[in-house]
């Protein structure tokens, strides 16, 4: 199924005023085409129809009333800098030689029919083999054969469908963040109006102080059409954006906030000229100049107040990654927003690239599923660039930083559809249908209100009640009160140590009613366990060896080997795997090492001799196909545990799921409480098998554990939390990241969620109160539009700070955030 892009068709000019264009719904006038006996205003509405009739895509105009409508007739881009490899280089987010991955911005979406197009796009060319759009942002992020279409094409393809895509390079998108911190525009808008609302208020002083009684009503006309002057810019460039938006959502058959507000202000300017005109009176100009001034102020009041408590997270707040850079004098540890270009990294097996970078030593096998969903490594040489968000599958590399950290592309990965759970955003999802509800009451109850006012008094009055009843009216604090909520506690949550992965986390979290714990690493503190080795004696050679090997692993355990043995020493890993749950094997010239259970070095053929029953963690060391020892961990609970386990105890189902052996039941059964579940010897299999029966049962499960061994585990529940000694790893699996020494901090991140909730409700409660009320008030005339404007966006602001406050007390309260 192709494109068709330049077929050669039938045009002829279809008769004036008799028909409007089948894409864009405006009137054919001059120089119409005709395709399939129908008509278009332009040769680029035509082709764009073509375009989906020859893709069998036509459904696209069932969606909504002339969904075309907003388009840009002609299209005129020239995207041929694209085939340039320096510029396709700065906009690929990946590229290798099966797939790459780009994302565009789209100014032009504005529908559910939109989203439905760009979303069937792999139908139009099947070399794009993922489309997802992300409509808040006006964002498209596409996946897509590069042997088979190129970057241009692509940007050409969205060009010709009427999405021209907003291309800039990585120096654009700075200069534009930082153009973007002043609206002009809206300072303009407010600029302009509120002079306009000034000299409309002094001409209609003598009106305010009754002075037109004197018999010289000249001077009354002559201020009356000047006020009919200022009112028109403060209407058509003042109002625009609500005129527009109220308009837009009409023609597209969809109501919200700027539905009410376009009607308030249209009634109030057109009641006033037929007042002007007929002499009856001078109108509301005034009240409509203010209405415009005060929203206007408004909207510039909310939007300093929401980057004021901007929720917007970049990848600090959603977890503390953290990689390895090396130095004159060694290695460092350093958070990820100090990386810079030219910087060198050691990434490890399982560890993330967190910017495009060049291979500079080692063996890379890069796991890119994260960023494209497919799950085959991809393998690399030296001089390769390694792309931001794959995940080394093997032993160490080296590389060295080529672009900055990006603020957005890691959080946009972790929240793609392949990492999303079943049943997300309930309690969003129901605020969504009150917000759209509460316009339609509102509605009804201005034009009753209008009906009702008009009979029993006069039309004069019935205008007035009916623009403030549009006007008072506030659904837009509805819809802020779960978002606010949210992020303000994303990042109470990252302040004390858990990292969430989004909103809707909070939302689960507050709904569980059994965790399931896993022992080792997460209950444990293995990198200050003590540690002993029995079995055959190992040379310094042999000692080298095996901890440059266990070096590569992120696993507590292997940690501690490679402390214990080789502290500082380093080898090169020739060949490296690690098995979830079992162990790891590294090759070293020649040398084959085996580190891991007794079930582990079986599968290799390899018998443990004498295998130890005490009830000591421990990992079995094998070289060269002959078993050599065991290495023996004590179990070291971490501080304060015992409490912290208690406490959830008595309100939660617990459950432990360890792959050790059950020596430690007796230490851990007053722990978890007589009523608790303990299971030993579990696999990664076993586990994900165990939440699966008890979710069966009804249970909404929390695991907590380590995001190496218990990734399936983190997925298959409902809320999953990787528990993290070191931050040199991030886990997509995982709804979030818990810091180890904040996990005594658990009972407290539980019962903040139920708070969100709880203030969630509080507030809804509360918004629902004042529309109430503000609508009472309204609807008995005892409220003027001007007043109206002013109270409705200090609704919103007073919601925003409410929510920030209770749940910034909250979080106080539960021991989140120290008391000053």
């Amino acid at each position: 199924m192709g494109i068709l892009l330049d077929e050669q068709v039938d045009k002829k000019v279809a008769p004036k005023g008799l028909t409007s264009c089948a894409h864009c719904g405006n009137d054919c006038q001059d120089h119409n085409f005709t395709y399939q006996e129908k008509y278009f205003c332009c040769q680029g509405c035509e082709t764009v129809y073509q375009i989906l009739a020859t893709n069998e895509l036509c459904e696209f105009y069932n969606l909504d009333e002339q969904p075309g409508a907003s388009r840009i007739n002609a299209r005129t881009g020239d995207y041929s800098h694209l085939d340039l490899p320096e510029i396709a280089h700065q906009i690929l987010e990946y590229q290798d030689a099966q797939t790459a991955r780009v994302s565009f911005h789209l100014p032009e979406m504005h529908c559910s029919s939109c989203i439905w197009l760009l979303e069937q796009l792999y139908k139009i060319n099947p070399a794009i083999t993922i489309s997802q759009v992300d409509f808040g942002a006006k964002k498209i992020t596409l996946l897509y054969k590069p042997q088979e279409v190129s970057l241009r094409q692509i940007a050409e393809l969205l060009d010709k469908l009427g999405y021209p895509p907003d291309i800039r390079t990585e120096a654009d998108q700075k200069d534009n963040k930082a153009a973007s911190n002043v609206n002009r525009r809206l300072v303009m808008q407010i600029g302009i109006t509120g002079f306009c609302f000034g000299n409309i208020m002094l001409f209609s002083f003598p009106e305010y102080l009754s002075l037109w009684d004197a018999p010289d009503e000249s001077a009354n006309r002559m201020f009356a059409l000047l006020n009919i002057l200022l009112s028109i810019p403060v209407l058509f460039f003042g109002g625009f954006d609500y005129l527009k938006a109220g308009y837009r959502a009409i023609t597209n058959k969809q109501i919200n906030i700027d539905v009410p507000i376009a009607i308030g202000i249209v009634a109030l300017f057109g009641w006033s000229l037929w007042e002007i005109a007929s002499q009856a009176g001078n109108g509301y100009l005034d009240s409509m100049a203010g209405l415009i001034f005060f929203l206007l102020i408004g909207k510039w009041f909310q939007q300093r107040t929401y980057d004021f408590l901007s929720f917007d997270r970049d990848y600090r707040s959603f977890f503390p990654l953290a990689v390895k850079r090396k130095t004159e004098a060694g290695e460092e540890t350093v958070p990820i927003e100090q990386v810079r270009p030219g910087d060198v990294l050691l990434i490890r097996n399982n560890d993330l690239i967190p910017a495009d970078s060049l291979l500079l030593l080692g063996n890379a096998t890069i796991d890119y599923s994260f960023v494209t969903g497919e799950a085959m490594p991809v393998r690399a040489n030296i001089g390769d660039l390694l792309y931001a968000g794959g995940k080394q599958t093997g032993s160490e590399i080296t590389v060295q930083v080529q672009k900055e950290v990006s603020n957005s592309h890691l959080t946009s990965l972790w929240n793609r559809d392949i990492f999303r759970k079943k049943d997300e955003e309930r309690f969003s999802a129901l605020i969504d249908r009150i917000s759209r509800n509460f316009t339609l009451v509102v509605l009804s109850i201005a034009t009753a209100s209008l009906i009702g006012w008009w009979i029993t008094v006069d039309f004069h009055q019935a205008v007035y009640v009916f623009a403030t009843i549009l006007i008072v009216a506030c659904p837009c604090a509805l819809a802020l009160t779960a978002p606010f909520t949210y992020g303000n506690s994303l990042r109470l949550f990252a302040k004390a140590g858990l990292y969430l992965k989004n909103g809707t986390v909070i939302e689960k979290m507050a709904s569980v009613d059994s965790l399931v714990l896993d022992k080792t690493g997460t209950l444990t503190v293995n990198d200050e366990s003590e540690i002993s080795y029995n079995g055959l004696q190992l040379t310094e050679l042999d000692k080298l060896v095996v901890g440059g090997v266990a070096r590569n692993s992120s696993h507590p355990l292997s940690r501690g080997v490679s402390q214990q043995l080789s502290k500082d020493g380093k080898v090169q890993v020739d060949e490296f795997k690690e098995y979830a749950g079992e162990g790891i094997r590294g090759v070293v010239d020649d040398q084959e090492i085996l580190l891991g259970s007794r079930s582990f070095l079986h599968r290799f053929e390899v018998t443990v001799l004498n295998p130890l029953a005490d009830g000591l963690t421990k990992t079995y060391l094998a070289i060269n196909g002959q078993y050599c020892g065991v290495f023996l961990f004590g179990n070291r609970y971490r501080a304060g545990i015992e409490c912290t386990l208690k406490n959830l105890s008595g309100h939660y189902q617990l459950t432990l799921l360890s792959g050790d052996s059950d020596a430690e039941a007796n230490t851990l059964k007053p722990f978890l409480g007589a009523a608790s579940t303990m299971l030993f010897n579990q696999s990664p299999a076993d586990k994900m098998a165990n939440l699966a029966s008890l979710q069966q049962q009804g249970h909404q499960v929390l695991m907590l554990g380590d995001g190496l061994n218990d990734a399936g585990a983190l997925k298959q529940s409902e809320v999953g939390l990787a528990v993290a000694d070191n931050v040199n790893q991030f886990f997509p699996a995982s709804d979030g990241m818990l810091h180890a020494q904040h996990i005594n901090k658990l009972p407290g991140f539980l019962r903040f969620s139920k708070d969100n909730i709880t203030i969630i409700k509080a507030c809804l409660v509360i918004s629902l109160m004042y529309n109430v009320v503000g609508i009472s008030i309204a609807v008995a005339g005892l409220l003027t539009p001007l007043i109206a404007a002013i109270l409705m966006p200090l609704s919103s602001i007073s919601v925003v700070l409410a929510v920030t406050l209770a749940t910034n007390i909250m979080a106080r309260k539960r021991g989140l955030i120290l008391k000053p």
